[in-house]
C-alpha cells in the first residue's frame, strides 16, 4: 500500500508540474486547471476600459509618465505632451528652483533635488521650464504694463505676497481664478492651508504647497535643550508628547522645576519674535484671530480660546519664566545655543544652525496643548503662493505643469533620512511629521497692516502694559476696517 501511495503522490506531482509548465508557456486552459477562475465578462470589460483609456490618452496628447513619483502622487498629475512649450516660472526666491550660479557657493541638496525634478518634468511633459527672478515691488506695475500691451509676464508665479500687492494682483485679474479649475483640483489635491491666503473677492487665485529647498517648513516651532532638561530632572517630554500629556499645565510645572533648580542661571523660556510667541500658544489652544464666518472674515481675538491662551502667556511672564527679550533674532538663537533657557519658541529654519553650532543636545517639540485643544499643531505664516497668469495660451497645460511641480518638488515627498539632515534625533523627525500634518494658519497674516497691528498689540501684552482683552478691544474697529478694505472690496 505504501508503494502505491508513493507512486500516486509522484504522479500527482508530475501532473501539477505539467500544469505549471503549461501555464508558463501559455498552454494552460481553464479546463485542465480547476483552480483557475474563468475570466468573467466584467474582467473583460475592465481590461477593455484600460486599453480604451490608454488609447484615449494617446489621442488626447497625454502619455504615461515614467517618473516613479507619479505612481503614489501627493498631487494628482495628468501628464501631457506640451510639444516643446516653454513654461516661464517667476519667483521671488529663484534660488529655491535652480542651481546657484555664483562660483564658490554650494547648492543645498534639497534644491538639487528640485532641479532634478524640474528636469524630469521637462522630459515627461516635453516642455522647457525657465526660472526667472521677480521682485515683489516690481510685480504689479510690470504686470499691468504687460497686460495693457496684451502680454503677460510669464506662466507661473511663486511669490510671498501680502497686503496691497496681493489685493492689486487679484483685483486687477493679473492671475487666474482657480476656483473651478479641474486640473488644479482644489478639493482633490493636497494643497496646504495657506492656500486660503489667496482667497479674495469670492475667488481662489492661488495655491500653496511646501517646496523642497524652502527654508520655511514650519514658521513657528518650539525646541528644547535636552541636556538641560535632563540636568534639571524634567520628565521625558517626548513621552509626554506621545501620551498627549504635554499640556499647558505640564509645561508650567516644568517651568517651576527649572526655576527652582537653576537658581537664576537659566530661564525656562525664550522666544525670537513677538509675532511668533503669543500666536503659538493661541493656536495651541484652538484659538484664532480672524474667523471665516457666513458674514465674511471677522477679527475676533476676544473669543474664549484666544484670550485664555494670551492670559496663560501673561501668567508665564509674571512668574518670571520668560527670558528678557533683546529684540534681536540672532541674539536669541545664540542664547538658546549657549544654554540660557530650556524651551525656545522660534523659526523652524534655525534647526540647521543648532545642529551645527550647539554643544548641548536639543530636540523639536510641539507647543504644549491648551485646555481647548484635542491635538498638537504647528503655526505657519504667509509663504509662497503659486499662481497662473491670466491671458496665457492653453492654461490647462500650465496648470498641469504646476501640479507636477507640486508633486515632484513637495516636501511631502521628503524621506525621514532627508529630514534628519535638519533635525537632531528620530523623535524630532516624528514630531515634524506630526506637526506637518496639522498646520494651522490665520488670515490675520495675509494683510501686512493687520499683521502689524496684532504684533504691536502682542508686544504691549508681553511688556505687561495692558491686558489682552483691553488691547484687542482697542484695535478691533481699525483691524476689522482693514480686513474689510482688502478682503471684501470687489470690482
Amino acid at each position: 500500500m505504501k508503494g502505491k501511495r508513493k507512486i500516486a503522490a509522484l504522479l500527482s506531482m508530475l501532473f501539477l508540474l505539467s500544469v505549471v509548465v503549461g501555464g508558463c508557456t501559455g498552454k494552460s486552459t481553464p479546463q485542465n486547471n480547476p483552480h483557475q477562475a474563468k475570466e468573467s465578462d466584467s474582467d473583460k470589460s475592465k481590461d477593455s476600459s484600460k486599453t480604451n483609456d490608454a488609447d484615449s490618452k494617446k489621442k488626447s496628447g497625454q502619455k504615461e509618465a515614467s517618473n516613479p513619483h507619479i505612481k503614489d502622487a501627493v498631487f494628482k498629475e495628468k501628464p501631457m505632451d506640451l510639444e516643446g512649450r516653454e513654461i516661464k516660472f517667476l519667483s521671488g526666491f529663484p534660488n529655491r528652483w535652480r542651481k546657484n550660479p555664483e562660483e564658490g557657493t554650494s547648492t543645498p541638496n534639497a534644491v538639487l533635488e528640485v532641479v532634478d525634478s524640474l528636469a524630469e518634468i521637462e522630459k515627461d511633459y516635453n516642455c522647457k521650464i525657465t526660472v526667472e527672478e521677480i521682485k515683489g515691488r516690481d510685480l504689479v506695475a510690470r504686470a499691468l504694463t504687460e497686460k495693457a500691451a496684451g502680454n503677460t509676464l510669464g506662466d507661473i508665479l511663486a511669490m510671498d505676497i501680502t497686503g496691497s500687492q496681493m489685493e492689486s494682483l487679484y483685483s486687477e485679474n493679473i492671475v487666474m481664478d482657480l476656483t473651478d479649475n479641474k486640473i488644479i483640483n482644489l478639493k482633490g489635491n493636497s494643497w496646504l492651508p495657506q492656500t486660503e491666503f489667496a482667497h479674495m473677492f469670492g475667488k481662489q487665485f492661488g495655491v500653496h504647497f511646501l517646496a523642497k529647498g524652502s527654508t520655511d517648513v514650519l514658521r513657528g516651532v518650539m525646541v528644547f535643550n535636552k541636556t538641560l532638561a535632563e540636568k534639571y530632572g524634567l520628565p521625558d517630554i517626548y513621552d509626554l508628547v506621545k501620551t498627549k500629556k504635554w499640556t499647558f499645565e505640564e509645561f508650567k510645572k516644568c517651568c517651576e522645576t527649572i526655576t527652582s533648580k537653576a537658581g537664576g542661571e537659566v530661564y525656562p523660556i525664550g522666544y525670537s519674535q513677538e509675532g511668533i510667541f503669543t500666536p503659538l500658544f493661541v493656536f495651541a489652544n484652538n484659538g484664532t484671530y480672524v474667523n471665516n464666518t457666513p458674514k465674511g472674515y471677522q477679527f475676533d481675538p476676544l473669543q474664549e480660546n484666544t484670550l485664555e491662551a494670551n492670559n496663560f502667556v501673561v501668567d508665564l511672564l509674571k512668574a518670571g519664566y520668560v527670558y528678557p527679550h533683546p529684540n534681536n533674532d540672532a541674539d536669541e538663537d545664540q542664547l538658546f545655543m549657549d544654554g540660557k533657557y530650556v524651551f525656545y519658541c522660534g523659526n523652524y529654519s534655525a534647526q540647521s544652525k543648532y545642529r551645527t553650532n550647539m554643544a548641548d543636545e536639543y530636540g523639536l517639540l510641539p507647543v504644549p496643548m491648551g485646555p481647548k485643544a484635542t491635538d498638537y499643531c504647528a503655526v505657519t505664516y504667509n509663504d509662497s503662493i503659486f499662481h497662473i497668469f491670466n491671458n496665457i495660451e492653453k492654461p490647462d497645460e500650465v496648470a498641469a505643469v504646476l501640479v507636477a511641480i507640486a508633486n515632484r518638488c513637495s516636501k511631502k515627498n521628503i524621506l525621514k533620512d532627508e529630514m534628519m539632515t535638519e533635525l537632531s534625533d528620530e523623535e524630532s523627525a516624528e514630531i515634524f511629521e506630526m506637526l506637518y500634518a496639522n498646520v494651522k494658519c490665520d488670515l490675520s497674516r495675509v494683510v501686512s497692516t493687520v499683521r502689524g497691528k496684532i504684533k504691536t498689540a502682542n508686544t504691549q501684552i508681553l511688556q505687561l502694559e495692558t491686558t489682552p482683552s483691553e488691547v484687542y478691544e482697542s484695535i478691533k474697529p481699525e483691524v476689522q476696517g482693514l480686513l474689510d478694505q482688502v478682503i471684501f472690496k470687489g470690482k
